[in-house]
């Protein structure tokens, strides 16, 4: 399967993709960020290993999840999860050269190769830290590429949330979790469930 099958795929499926979350998929390349061993499968529509028990997630749950954060133009983002810098490189086109990215990898080599892959990706920072301690100001996204045990604390959200911030991760106690999206507005926070979920947990 080649990448306008699998968008043709969607469409027979019913799927609802954002048009810019589409157009960004149509122009970064997934092969890029997949290892040799599996670029045959780059664009069916499944996980594959990338090393070191982690994956690069399912590229339906990659598009959905990038229409759900609802990414802006210059927005100030932390990507939780670097793995194969592939989800990277998507927020990295749609928050534009006026955007800024961090994104955080805990495991040595897959940093060092999404480091590579990134190089000339001006608007993103990849760092080699525990993303859950990451704190640089207020953020516009918040996103989780890897599962969460339970859901982050109120103060979590409001310390690292702009007003109108949303955060997205994958919550639950089993390998199977809740997409969970939190909107932070001045006066509460607004959780949505939008449908269950397989991840790798977040390691730490």
């Amino acid at each position: 399967m080649n990448k306008q099958e699998l968008i043709e795929s969607w469409n027979q499926e019913g799927l609802k993709i954002n048009p810019r979350v589409l157009d960004a998929f149509r122009k970064i390349k997934r092969e890029d960020f997949v290892p040799q061993e599996v670029k045959n499968f780059t664009y069916v529509d499944t996980a594959l290993k990338i090393g070191y028990e982690q994956t690069i997630s399912q590229p339906k749950t990659v598009v959905l999840m990038l229409g759900w954060l609802e990414l802006q133009q210059g927005n100030k983002v932390l990507e939780i999860g670097t793995g194969s810098g592939y989800n990277t490189a998507l927020i990295s086109e749609l928050i534009k050269s006026n955007g800024m990215l961090y994104t955080t990898e805990i495991i040595p080599h897959l940093y060092e190769q999404a480091k590579e892959r990134l190089r000339n990706y001006p608007n993103i920072e990849v760092l080699n830290i525990d993303g859950t301690k990451f704190s640089k100001g207020k953020l516009d996204r918040i996103v989780f590429t890897a599962g969460l045990n339970q859901m982050p604390s109120a103060e979590y959200l409001n310390n690292n949330l702009n007003n109108g911030g949303i955060f997205l991760a994958p919550i639950g106690p089993e390998e199977t979790k809740n997409m969970i999206k939190i909107v932070k507005r001045k006066d509460r926070l607004e959780p949505t469930k939008l449908g269950i979920f397989n991840f790798v947990p977040v390691t730490h």
